[in-house]
């Protein structure tokens, strides 16, 4: 466990921490009672609940799947449009009515930013092996962990502690695998050997199928953002876990945020206070109930 100065000298004690190469797990496994300074956090306005989860988070450049394991306490913002629900879009109905669903797509983009989606083809075996390796992972060992923490980004494989964890004002309290997909994999060496599984069984036809119907949705052809705009060859994984935290009130796992990725997708099982924020207004409700069997 990294030795921690107690403010004296911040970039010391990030070095130090990361130094270790085991991320926020480590420290929990050590027994913190406290969290370290640097994971200290401003009040959020938009932020009025504690969540009491843990999270393994697969994401992508373009696609990205949730799953909330049964662990204690992580605390997440929440941010939400007063009175504006996650629209609910069948894509079966897209082989019979593809014009429907389309403008379904552009209204749900137009407006909240989010939807779920239904009849994906995306076998629940398959995110129930995904998540599991993830989290396999995240669980192990620092000894089977170290060998692939770095803060070289390039990497098709990578796991460490915010990978931005020397510029904001606060780090957050997770650890993430990351893995780039497209438009090469990593080499079977190259990934952890739990991981195989989320290969196998990571989702991206349907971000695939996402591209189409948005690029549509654009008034361009069905392939334009996936091929031409090269959005399939900008597939990445990032399978993020918080460890449970013994201060609610100083961090947070994952600030408020606006997703780098053109598009990201995450499984049923993300928590119902997960909401979208638009211009910054506060939630005076629930918004996201998701259904079960969606994405």
């Amino acid at each position: 466990m990294a030795t921690i100065t107690g403010g004296s000298d911040r970039l010391c004690d990030l070095q130090a921490f990361d130094d270790t190469k085991a991320g926020v797990k480590s420290l929990v496994d050590a027994g913190v009672t406290t969290v370290p300074y640097f994971f200290h956090h401003q009040p959020d306005p938009l932020t009025t609940t504690k969540h009491q989860i843990g999270v393994a988070t697969i994401g992508a450049g373009s696609a990205k799947t949730d799953t909330y394991g049964p662990f204690p306490t992580s605390c997440l913002p929440i941010a939400a449009p007063s009175a504006a629900a996650i629209p609910l879009i069948d894509l079966a109905k897209a082989d019979v009515d593809r014009g429907r669903v389309v403008a379904e797509v552009r209204a749900a983009t137009e407006t909240v930013g989010f939807f779920q989606v239904v009849n994906h083809n995306v076998a629940k075996e398959l995110t129930d092996a995904m998540l599991a390796a993830v989290r396999y992972f995240h669980e192990e060992p620092l000894e089977a962990k170290a060998p692939y923490y770095t803060r070289d980004v390039g990497s098709k494989v990578w796991f460490s502690s915010n990978y931005d964890l020397f510029r904001p004002p606060a780090a957050n309290w997770r650890d993430t695998l990351f893995m780039e997909m497209a438009p090469e994999g990593p080499s079977p060496e190259e990934i952890p050997p739990p991981s195989g599984a989320w290969l196998r069984s990571t989702p991206w036809r349907l971000g695939e199928w996402l591209f189409e119907l948005l690029s549509e949705a654009l008034g361009l052809p069905a392939g334009y953002l996936g091929l031409d705009a090269g959005c399939k060859d900008g597939l990445g994984g990032a399978a993020n876990y918080y460890p449970p935290c013994p201060e609610l009130e100083a961090t947070m796992g994952t600030t408020r945020q606006s997703d780098p990725s053109f598009l990201t997708c995450c499984t049923s099982t993300f928590p119902s206070w997960l909401k979208p924020s638009i211009d910054g207004h506060k939630a005076q409700g629930p918004t996201a109930q998701p259904k079960h069997g969606t994405a």
